[in-house]
């Protein structure tokens, strides 16, 4: 019925000359990097300035004064001793800027604002799922994936999300 298999006599290709996508072996030797033809790189000169120590005759702040003898390892009493006055120390609490200055596009309210979506999405989403799970008929499966107890659950977190999102609407109701 059907005709014999016979083999087939084919010349045979050498690979050698081609290319082998496949990586050498662990113990093959490497070959040797090929020439670029770009040139050397120069070493450039240094961009940035150089440093010069502060002259002996600068003024030192208290803080600096403080900062140098708790980075040396002295001890807390060489620090006291050397601790800057309450005078200077109220000069530099009154520039203390008094609050933190935000940038002019911010929105304090906005995460108020973003929420509200997000927490109407939640209210619905689980709402539905409850509601799918309640009515779908005997021949679906869906309600069998899920414990007696899942749509009263999901009815649960709906009223959260819903109660949430309508705090949030009721007090940016009022704010320009």
């Amino acid at each position: 019925m059907f005709p014999a298999i016979q083999a087939v006599d084919a010349p045979l290709k050498s690979v050698v000359a081609t290319k082998s996508i496949r990586p050498p072996a662990l113990n093959a030797p490497r070959p040797p990097p090929k020439a670029s033809s770009a040139p050397a790189p120069r070493p450039s000169a240094p961009s940035r300035p150089e440093f010069s120590p502060p002259t002996p005759h600068a003024s030192v702040s208290s803080a600096d004064d403080l900062a140098s003898a708790l980075s040396h390892g002295t001890s807390n009493q060489a620090a006291l001793v050397n601790a800057p006055d309450s005078a200077s120390l109220a000069d530099a609490v009154s520039h203390a800027p008094s609050r933190l200055t935000r940038p002019a596009g911010h929105d304090p309210f906005f995460f108020r604002k973003a929420s509200i979506p997000i927490l109407l999405t939640f209210a619905v989403v689980p709402f539905c799922g409850a509601v799918l799970l309640t009515t779908s008929g005997e021949d679906n499966a869906l309600p069998d994936l899920f414990p007696p107890w899942a749509p009263l659950a999901l009815l649960a977190i709906s009223a959260v999300c819903l109660a949430l999102a309508a705090l949030n609407m009721l007090a940016m109701r009022n704010v320009k």
